[in-house]
């Protein structure tokens, strides 16, 4: 369920906002004197220019590398900071017009060089490591990384101001060799793999990172000081490099996809098996060496990993990972304003989808979408997307803009008059809908940038009166900007964003109307240094909405927090560090300005010498809180006790064999007699560098619980409370089996029951927060089971090609009240998907070489 808007009065608490406002920027000000100043070291590496380019074989015994300079001398960012690494490193840089080439030699004195394989991108294996980093714009903020593992196994990400964006893919080359004095990485990165300004001298900022799994050991280059804020602030710089040219960017990976869908029937005449064949292309196109075209024509996405669906009892929508390929790779850029851009609402959900589902449930006299004795044959849960493109890039000035643009078509559910009739026909669960993106964002020195965003969604209405099914969606609008400015010494720094939402909606009368509504953020803190502090606060007003295209889980809500963190970044007695915090948070309604909660937080938590990481946090509210969002309507409020939770997490050294991660919390009401404990158990096994097992266990039990049930009787706006016991188990599984760096089959399982079995007293909720009358809603007891499964065999025969072949498993049931459990059969989906990348520079160059 999407946030609602609470509408107890419509006059804007103004004066209050800009008081506020007033005291944030005083205080910041205040900040231009402070006195504290951390510089990070800067080092500089010449790269050469070679005639011939080298073998890509991890054999440096080539003259070229013989003879050129060495950068060595890594430092160390963990467990020991900014202190010598303990074994050495020598790096080496050369150029050509076509690419870059790197070598590493890295020695370890130990002879203890770890080698477990891994899929691509998996830095949590058992396996020595050495990256690149490339800020070719000398951004401070964005960066390319390049690694690999002493087994070979490719690691590419783009480093992005918000964290590390994993699902970016380049073509490149490396191969490494593992010898009695350690170990060997040599690179080929091609300029097409990333971008970097047209100039007749390069400069870039560059950083090597190499990891020793023996001893845990961290260490950079240039170095990394953990106090100090940013990463990419602190690269060294690669000079030397000239007249070479942004190469023309542009590929083609066609994909073919063949799948089979086997869904039980209950009679034999019915078709279980379903086939179908598709194909489409992914491109990309560089415009100049800044902005890239990316592009999808009719994507499949069926390959996609499940869902991790659960049984949700609460008002608030649940929020769901993004893993299609083309929504994670290189979408950094439209995450700016806080969740304006929740890429699984392209394709996502039909707006009709649940409304469906609950319709065909009911008795025929109750129905409003399906007819008398009609039953659902099929109800799509993602809308059929026709394609998306995005157009992204940033200048050498620091200028990013950002273009996304996606398109999904009508949605239909099947319906079939009465079962084995073979009379069917369709109903429009989802109609043709246009999402459509905008992003400028100026980055500044200092981690500083200012960005400015609009989310426009426009859709086809349903035909007829979907108001009587209370889905009506029109088009929408957000627009918003936000900003960061850190002192020059990068110690504090204050951040602050505002947003205007607007809906255009018609009534009953299909007459034009709309709703509009802002949100805005402030906040200042010192972001260095050991000592660190925070202070925040955010307002959504009650008519803001941004969930057409991005996510919100409530709106009408101010909240004001204030954060203290003390962190030891070095070793002292038995700990190789120390992180802890204490948190304030303070949460009120917009309209009216009443009282929501109080909550203080703290934890602490700790690496040991042995590599044991422990940690322990609690929460409490003191005072009586008041909840206006689970009554699921308007001017009602519900009242919950004073409470805490403790919490607790153990994970020990993953260089062994066997590992194991421990989380358990433990909540209490004391007015209530409420108890919640949590649980979360998950083994490690590294049976070979080849084969891992990684089975998990969750567990939730609640007791004395009080939420919302259903409405009163002959009312629509009467919340029913009823009191709970809920338990959740979520045993899972993940395997791996790696042939070689190139070839794997990977499992992963989920299985989901939660039960609800409510009390037989259900009470009407009074509008002061207290339970009034018992009143009879009948059953409301609840079973839920989810299974899903994946297994992918995937092989990488060739740079940015693959091929895929994959079994899906899935299946969802539920008991509601008395009835008895119906056990569906679960779906099976068999598929085959071949995707092959081109090249337009190595299409070319093969061209000329047939012509010679």
């Amino acid at each position: 369920m999407k946030s609602k808007c609470y509408n107890f009065s419509k006059r804007p608490n103004l004066n209050t906002a800009l008081s506020k406002c007033t005291f944030f920027a005083l205080v910041f000000f205040a900040l231009i004197f402070n006195s504290l100043s951390v510089s990070a070291q800067i080092r500089l590496l010449n790269a050469e220019r070679i005639d011939k380019a080298p073998k890509i074989d991890a054999d440096l015994d080539e003259a070229m590398w013989l003879d050129a300079m060495a950068g060595s001398e890594f430092t160390e960012f963990s467990p020991n900071p900014n202190t010598p690494s303990d074994q050495k490193t020598i790096v080496k840089v050369l150029y050509d017009d076509k690419a870059i080439y790197v070598s590493a030699r890295l020695i370890d004195n130990s002879g203890s060089v770890k080698k477990e394989l891994g899929v691509r991108d998996d830095d949590v294996v058992n396996a020595d490591r050495f990256e690149i980093y490339l800020d070719a714009f000398m951004s401070g903020q964005n960066a390319y990384k390049f690694g690999v593992t002493a087994s070979g196994v490719q690691l590419d990400s783009r480093i992005t101001p918000t964290g590390e964006e994993i699902a970016w893919d380049a073509v490149w080359e490396v191969d490494t060799k593992i010898d009695e004095g350690g170990w060997i990485a040599e690179f080929r990165i091609p300029y097409s793999a990333f971008r970097f300004p047209r100039r007749d001298f390069q400069t870039w900022g560059i950083n090597f990172k190499r990891v020793i799994r023996s001893t845990r050991e961290h260490s950079y280059w240039n170095p990394v000081m953990p106090e100090i804020d940013g990463f990419v602030n602190q690269f060294g710089v690669i000079q030397g490099m000239g007249k070479i040219k942004p190469p023309v960017r542009f590929s083609l990976t066609p994909f073919f996809v063949s799948s089979f869908k086997h869904t039980p029937q209950d009679t034999r005449e019915a078709k279980a098996w379903d086939t179908k064949v598709s194909g489409g292309l992914d491109w990309k196109y560089g415009f100049n060496e800044t902005y890239t075209l990316d592009m999808t024509i009719i994507p499949d996405f069926g390959q996609v990993q499940f869902d991790d669906v659960v049984l949700n009892l609460s008002p608030y929508e649940q929020r769901f990972d993004e893993n299609r390929p083309f929504f994670t790779e290189g979408i950094d850029l439209f995450q700016r304003g806080g969740d304006l851009f929740y890429t699984r609402r392209v394709g996502g959900e039909p707006l009709l989808y649940n409304a469906i589902e609950a319709d065909a449930k009911l008795p025929d006299s109750e129905r409003q979408i399906l007819e008398s004795q009609e039953v659902l044959v099929d109800n799509p849960i993602r809308s059929r997307l026709l394609n998306a493109f995005k157009f992204s890039g940033r200048n050498r000035n620091g200028l990013g803009v950002g273009i996304f643009n996606g398109i999904s078509g009508a949605t239909y559910a099947k319906v079939e008059k009465g079962v084995g009739s073979g009379i069917f026909r369709e109903i429009v669960s989802n109609t043709p809908t246009n999402y459509n993106v905008i992003v400028v964002d100026q980055l500044f020195a200092n981690n500083s940038y200012v960005s400015f965003i609009n989310t426009n969604v426009v859709r086809k209405q349903f035909e007829g009166n979907p108001e009587q099914l209370n889905q009506s969606k029109g088009d929408a609008n957000v627009t918003g900007t936000e900003f960061r400015y850190a002192t020059k010494n990068n110690q504090y720094a204050v951040t602050g964003r505002g947003l205007i939402s607007q809906l255009f909606l018609t009534d009953v009368n299909n007459d034009p109307t709309g709703r509009s509504g802002f949100a805005y953020g402030l906040g200042f803190g010192k972001i260095g240094g050991n000592f660190r502090w925070n202070i925040n606060r955010d307002t959504k007003s009650d008519t803001y909405d941004q969930t057409d295209a991005g996510f919100l889980a409530v709106n009408n809500l101010t909240t004001n927090s204030a954060t203290a963190e003390y962190k030891v970044f070095k070793p002292f007695g038995a700990f190789n560090d120390l992180n802890s915090y204490v948190r304030v948070n303070h949460n009120q309604l917009f309209e009216p300005n009443s009282f929501a909660s109080f909550t203080v937080e703290g934890g602490i938590y700790t690496t040991m010498k042995n590599f044991l990481t422990l940690g322990i946090s609690t929460i409490s509210s003191p005072l009586t809180s008041y909840d206006y969002f689970e009554p699921r309507v308007d001017g009602y409020k519900f009242n919950i006790p004073s409470n805490a939770k403790i919490s607790g997490f153990a994970s020990s050294d993953y260089r062994k064999a066997v590992a194991l991660d421990v989380n358990a919390g433990y909540q209490i009401h004391s007015a209530w007699g409420r108890k919640q404990l949590d649980l979360v158990i998950s083994p490690r096994f590294r049976l070979s560098n080849r084969f891992s097992l990684i089975p998990r266990i969750e567990y939730i039990k609640i007791k004395q619980d009080q939420g919302f049930a259903a409405f009163s009787p002959g009312t629509t706006d009467v919340p029913v409370f009823g009191i709970r016991d809920r338990d959740e188990l979520i045993p899972s599984l993940t395997a791996n089996f790696l042939f070689s760096k190139k070839m794997s089959i990977s499992l992963r399982g989920r299985y989901y029951l939660a039960n609800v079995d409510y009390q037989d007293t259900f009470k009407e909720l009074n509008t002061d927060g207290t339970l009034g009358r018992n009143v009879d809603v009948g059953e409301q007891d609840r079973s839920f089971k989810a299974l899903n499964l994946d297994l992918i065999y995937r092989f990488r025969f060739a740079p940015g090609s693959e091929i895929n072949l994959i079994w899906k498993q899935s299946a969802l049931n539920e008991r509601i009240g008395t009835d008895p459990f119906s056990e569906d059969p679960a779906d099976n989906l068999f598929s085959i998907k071949i995707l092959y990348y081109l090249d337009y520079l190595k299409i070319k160059r093969s061209s000329r070489e047939e012509d010679q």
